[in-house]
């Protein structure tokens, strides 16, 4: 067998065959390599050059590489087991990139210069995927997310920020990155209101749910009661207005609480606070960290004793007044299934509460 058998891209270089060059195949990309033999033509002697991407994937490998070159009868042996061994490795390896061109990194030290390096949060490896920092007018600090282009910068970059909206910026090959940062700033300012009023929620109320909210987080489930709950649906753009509000618990508690809302909301007052706006719509003071201990409303779900599952705590009461047992949706719904005399109407489960055995619904999601 010859070499061109095994590579067929692999042919002796000069008339002696002193040398064999040419290119190996790994998959759908073929390598440069060479094989330079000493005078001796002693192949143990001989040197394997090859091109970058190559001792890439070789690297861990220059042990056995020089072992196979002092074992093998001749180069065709060789590269019989180079070939196998690119075959079993070639999974095991990321396909690399081409080195990016010099003119990128000449704009991406310009842009940071620009910047400033106390803007920057991180920079990876790569150079494609950079961090910076901002904040808003109210010091809030914020994250924008950059992954760069090869061609950076005559096309613009991918962003990425923990906001409500996605940030999509007018890019200028002219200004770069700190034109993006200018017009991050801008868009925060946006949203000055609508964080005011979720920290005003976070610090003057019990909040069920989210239990570590980020800044893209438009709800809110807060405590009325020992169970009953509201959950907030705040406008990113217009938070002032009253936000959807739907309350959740037993019908015997929340329906007074509903009818009271729904006949007052005409009352919001867009100068007042948001937990002023619905303490006066409900009639009731919200419990808040400065009044009452967690503990009061962490309350566990009935069938499977935690309070929050998968991060989210128990949204479904037992009607009975005597009981008002909380339950995750999930869990109930399980639990209602497994029931020989539970049926289901549509989109609705009927079977019994598990520890009164009062009537209980459940609408499947």
């Amino acid at each position: 067998m010859q070499d061109s058998d095994v590579c067929p891209l692999v042919l002796p270089s000069t008339a002696s065959r002193r040398s064999c060059e040419g290119y190996i195949t790994c998959g759908d990309e073929h390598y440069r390599l060479s094989i330079i033999f000493p005078e001796s033509g002693c192949l143990s002697e001989a040197r394997l050059d090859c091109e970058w991407r190559l001792w890439h994937l070789l690297r861990g490998y220059e042990g056995t590489l020089q072992k196979w070159l002092q074992q093998s009868r001749d180069a065709t042996s060789f590269l019989m087991q180079l070939q196998t061994l690119l075959d079993r490795t070639q999974h095991a390896h990321p396909r690399l990139q081409p080195p990016l061109p010099p003119a990128f990194y000449s704009q991406f030290m310009s842009d940071i210069e620009a910047l400033g390096w106390e803007r920057v949060v991180h920079i990876d490896p790569s150079f494609k995927n950079i961090k910076i920092r901002a904040w808003d007018a109210r010091a809030r600090e914020h994250v924008l997310s950059l992954h760069l282009s090869p061609q950076h910068p005559s096309v613009a970059p991918r962003c990425h920020a923990d906001i409500p909206v996605p940030f999509q910026p007018n890019w200028s090959t002219k200004e770069g990155l700190k034109d993006v940062l200018f017009q991050f700033e801008a868009e925060l300012q946006r949203f000055q209101l609508l964080w005011d009023h979720l920290e005003e929620l976070d610090g003057r109320t019990w909040v069920l749910e989210p239990e570590r909210p980020s800044q893209a987080c438009l709800h809110r489930r807060v405590v009325v009661s020992q169970h009953v709950s509201l959950y907030l649906l705040l406008s990113p753009t217009h938070p002032s207005p009253p936000p959807e509000c739907s309350l959740m618990g037993p019908d015997h508690a929340v329906q007074p609480l509903r009818e009271r809302l729904n006949s007052k909301l005409g009352e919001w007052d867009a100068q007042a606070s948001i937990v002023e706006n619905l303490e006066q719509l409900l009639g009731c003071t919200l419990p808040s960290p400065s009044s009452s201990c967690r503990e009061e409303f962490s309350v566990e779900c009935g069938i499977c004793y935690a309070h929050r599952l998968e991060g989210v705590a128990p949204e479904v009461v037992c009607d009975n007044a005597h009981c008002s047992q909380p339950f995750h949706h999930c869990c109930l719904l399980e639990w209602l299934k497994a029931l020989p005399d539970s049926r289901q109407s549509f989109s609705t489960v009927f079977g019994e509460c598990p520890y009164c055995n009062h009537a209980i619904s459940l609408k499947v999601n």
